[in-house]
């Protein structure tokens, strides 16, 4: 959605995804001359009207700022941004302004939020890796029970979650031979030890898997501490 404002505040250009948003059916020519209170109702461009008259006052341009989506009764939202035009005497005599409808990616995000949620509340630890270049993907929060360290701690290290996993009769792996061939883990179900951060060796199985999206290999993997 884009258009513009002259200083007092009425439009001069819009596109037609403007008309797309509008409550009733209009043309460009309806729209030109018009200001926004004429086409929507105050509370659907409140956050847009504050925005604009700062960049008024200020002559600074507003970036990607949230708003509610005019038109949409305020269950969508937008990124606003606004870009002041200045006459010879530094003087705005106009605004350009677009704005982005956000609402799907808000939605997914949303969504995706509750599913790591969902993860976060398993009885196991659910991991995924990559390679090339070796990444930790996603550990949920039942990584701190099997190793003393966070979620967020492990995510920001690819040598970490290695460093203290030490599967029966292979080598502990160390961050001194961080390559490929080390670092892929075993597929199958195993048993396998975890040199907790307290000090303390925990047995745990764990049972790994590999796929292949495009040119990236994924390791994932369920990993539950064993009652001794």
């Amino acid at each position: 959605m884009i258009y513009m404002k002259d200083s007092n505040r009425k439009l001069r250009k819009i596109n037609n995804t403007f008309l797309n948003m509008l409550p009733y059916e209009y043309v460009a020519d309806d729209i030109i001359g018009k200001k926004m209170i004429d086409l929507f109702g105050r509370m659907e461009i409140e956050d847009i009207i504050k925005a604009e008259n700062s960049v008024f006052k200020t002559g600074e341009p507003v970036l990607n700022k949230k708003i509610r989506l005019p038109g949409a009764k305020g269950r969508k939202s937008g990124l606003i941004s606004i870009h002041p035009i200045f006459d010879k005497k530094n003087k705005i005599i106009e605004i350009v302004v677009s704005i982005q409808d956000i609402s799907e990616q808000l939605e997914t995000l949303e969504k995706l939020n509750q599913f790591i949620t969902i993860l976060d509340n398993l009885d196991y630890c659910f991991w995924i890796v990559s390679y090339p270049p070796y990444k930790n993907e996603f550990y949920n929060k039942k990584i701190q029970e099997i190793s003393g360290v966070s979620k967020d701690e492990i995510t920001s290290d690819p040598s970490k979650f290695f460093n203290f996993c030490q599967y029966e009769n292979t080598a502990k792996v160390s961050s001194e031979n961080m390559n490929y061939n080390i670092l892929k883990p075993p597929l199958g179900k195993h048993i396998v030890y975890m040199n907790h951060k307290d000090g303390t060796l925990k047995k745990a199985e764990t049972t790994n898997f590999e796929t292949r999206i495009g040119d990236k290999t994924f390791w994932y993997g369920f990993t539950k501490l064993k009652e001794e």
